[in-house]
């Protein structure tokens, strides 16, 4: 199957994919679908590159099958999360923040890095996505575009461990029970 891009944006080469399958393609509908499958395929390398090289499933120093089957779901959430995070800060920039963040988690982030007292309304999506993205290093300068997984992931994490060394206590959703996982 052939799909072929007929109006690119001005100045862009048009993308034209050859798709190899083994259905069999009747209708338009059949072929759109097909093509649809296809474009998820990248968020789905995404979710696995954040699982493998974000989580460092592979390193795990577990051995039963329990244990790396419990460590897999946290692991698979956290991926998953990191992966929302990226598409909606892209997406719907504007959404206030706490629909993905915990008050408690965004305040913490917030008092930290900005060092400005609270806003009186949680910050917009996009702002608080970039905030978590600088405790990576990420600058956020004008050309940068906007943070990608690994810029989100290692930003949770960071900031996760400053609040831990601050005393702070950590929101709901950074909380680990790690006995349940190596038990």
């Amino acid at each position: 199957m052939l799909a072929r891009e007929e109006h690119p944006p001005e100045n862009e080469t048009p993308i034209e994919w050859r798709l190899l399958t083994d259905e069999t393609l009747t209708t338009l509908a059949d072929a759109v679908l097909r093509i649809e499958w296809y474009r998820r395929r990248w968020l789905i390398e995404v979710f696995f590159r954040t699982l493998k090289t974000g989580c460092n499933v592979e390193e795990s120093p577990l051995s039963t099958k329990e244990q790396l089957e419990k460590a897999l779901v946290i692991y698979m959430i956290i991926a998953w999360r990191v992966l929302m995070l990226m598409t909606l800060g892209r997406d719907v920039p504007e959404l206030p923040c706490e629909v993905i963040f915990d008050r408690e988690e965004w305040q913490a982030a917030w008092i930290v890095s900005q060092k400005t007292p609270l806003p009186p309304n949680p910050p917009a999506l996009g702002d608080m996505i970039l905030i978590v993205a600088r405790f990576s290093g990420f600058l956020a300068r004008k050309n940068d575009g906007n943070p990608g997984v690994e810029a989100l992931w290692r930003g949770l994490y960071n900031a996760s461990v400053t609040l831990q060394k601050l005393s702070m206590p950590l929101p709901k959703r950074m909380r680990l029970n790690w006995s349940s996982i190596y038990g």
